[in-house]
């Protein structure tokens, strides 16, 4: 995708999974991070102002951390959210150039499907988390690592899919 591709969808608020190539980028996301997409905007010198919020994914995103910031002996031991870079409004902003091609980043459809307001509100705390934990285990297996047992994934999503027709399409 290009810069362009992106700035046209830049409304939308895409959730993104940051891949391993946002190690090249200015930002402190680490590889299999998510985050919203929540402003895109034109800058000086022929770049674009990417803004994300990641403050929906802070837990998950802990997960995927890497101590690569330094502690008081100078040994790279500490992950982002233990230094002082990270951002307690959990706003993470970079800059790309206008022409940059957006390899570093895949926007995820699910997500973005069930956070659409058409989409189906969730409205039980406990249903919205066997949901983000579905779409987990599904994300685990694209990315070639293990998920949970593949059968617990479906009875967990047939279930979320029952009490949603049962309730006749409004909530779960």
């Amino acid at each position: 995708m290009k810069a362009d591709e992106l700035f046209e969808i830049r409304n939308d608020k895409p959730i993104v999974m940051f891949n391993k190539l946002i190690e090249k980028t200015e930002s402190h996301f680490d590889e299999n991070m998510k985050a919203r997409l929540v402003n895109m905007s034109s800058a000086e010198n022929d770049c674009y102002r990417l803004t994300f919020d990641f403050s929906e994914f802070e837990d998950y995103n802990k997960k995927h951390e890497k101590p690569n910031f330094y502690d008081d002996q100078q040994n790279p031991s500490l992950t982002w959210s233990e230094s002082k870079f990270y951002p307690q409004n959990k706003i993470e902003i970079f800059y790309i150039d206008y022409e940059s091609k957006i390899d570093f980043l895949q926007i995820i459809p699910a997500l973005n499907m069930i956070n659409k307001p058409e989409a189906p509100q969730l409205k039980i705390p406990e249903e919205v988390e066997a949901l983000a934990w579905v779409v987990d285990q599904f994300e685990k297996v694209l990315q070639g690592e293990k998920a949970a047992n593949v059968k617990d994934c479906l009875l967990r999503a047939h279930s979320i899919l029952a009490k949603y027709e049962k309730s006749g399409g409004t909530s779960c």
